[in-house]
């Protein structure tokens, strides 16, 4: 009696784990639809870079101060790939 419950509860685990399976399939066909949709919008959007007589005049100005572009510093808690943290 125990050794058909035991297989009942397998048979119960393997129906709701291959169900748990189903359900992510679709999310992730429904998640890369939805990304070859907003990438399609991006693409039609046109890009405006804004007033190019201001980026230029900045541009010039800051070449002519000698001033470098801002440097980015990562967080303090930042892992660089292959760093080992102790």
């Amino acid at each position: 009696m125990r050794h058909h419950k035991i297989v009942a509860y397998m048979g119960l685990l393997a129906l709701t784990l291959t169900m748990a399976g189903v359900v992510q399939a679709g999310e992730k066909e429904d998640m890369e639809a939805m990304q070859k949709k907003l990438n399609q919008e991006v693409v039609e959007r046109p890009f405006n870079p804004g007033d190019k007589a201001s980026i230029d005049a900045y541009l010039e100005q800051a070449l002519k101060n000698g001033t470098l572009p801002p440097q980015m510093v990562p967080p303090s808690n930042w892992q660089q790939v292959g760093r080992v943290i102790t």
